[in-house]
């Protein structure tokens, strides 16, 4: 096979299931929620499927998050886009072009309004759901593979990095909060806690839980595993 042509194969296939729209059946960020629980409940049957192809321009390594109205779903590619896609029809509602290629999976802010995704040009980027334009972005040191969550009040957004470091960042303006240096890369997600006063992720070093206080500035207690 033609080397050149790989990338033109399908590359996503949107298996959906036409589930009541509850707060239990919403998958907004990767694993579904702040705890990545990774699971769906719902009182009905599921209907029949239906599947729909969308190319993008490269692989998909990334993980799709849903909207909470079950209408759009939002995935990076190694084409350096974030993809919107309508989930009926599968056609394109916008795409966002990142500086490299995406293996972060994203996150939709608490209204809908946000949706966040690490690239690896170095960046954190924060982008409007409505229209694909930016909103800010957050420098890193080195690639976000991780995929971000954000508090529940839509506050704060956390991240890691392989340059060792948990950044807790803005959403308003896209100004730190806080850093963490761990000391190795960071390629996991990071959770909250279900009171969300501890944040837990890994690094190459080791596995960390931070103790946050519960306000609109979060404040780090080291508290390493």
């Amino acid at each position: 096979m033609d080397s050149s042509c790989w990338f033109l194969h399908l590359l996503a296939l949107l298996l959906l299931l036409t589930l009541p729209t509850t707060h239990s059946s919403t998958w907004t960020q990767f694993r579904q929620n702040r705890q990545h629980h990774g699971f769906i409940t719902t009182s009905t049957p599921p209907p029949k499927l239906k599947i729909i192809a969308y190319h993008t321009g490269n692989y998909v390594t990334s993980s799709p998050a849903i909207s909470s109205d079950g209408k759009t779903m939002y995935v990076g590619s190694l084409d350096r886009h974030l993809h919107a896609i309508n989930v009926e029809t599968g056609q394109m509602v916008w795409k966002y072009k990142t500086g490299s290629s995406i293996n972060s999976s994203p996150c939709i802010s608490p209204d809908g309004s946000i949706i966040f995704v690490g690239s690896n040009d170095h960046k954190l980027h924060a982008v409007d759901a409505r229209n694909g334009e930016k909103i800010w972005e957050y420098l890193t040191e080195n690639w976000v593979w991780s995929s971000p969550t954000i508090n529940s009040a839509g506050e704060v957004v956390f991240v890691g990095s392989l340059d060792g470091k948990m950044y807790a960042i803005n959403v308003a303006d896209g100004s730190k909060n806080f850093t963490y240096d761990t000391g190795g890369e960071i390629w996991s997600s990071p959770i909250l806690s279900n009171d969300e006063t501890i944040l837990y992720f890994g690094s190459l070093d080791k596995v960390y839980n931070l103790l946050l206080f519960s306000s609109s500035s979060f404040v780090i207690l080291t508290n390493i595993l």
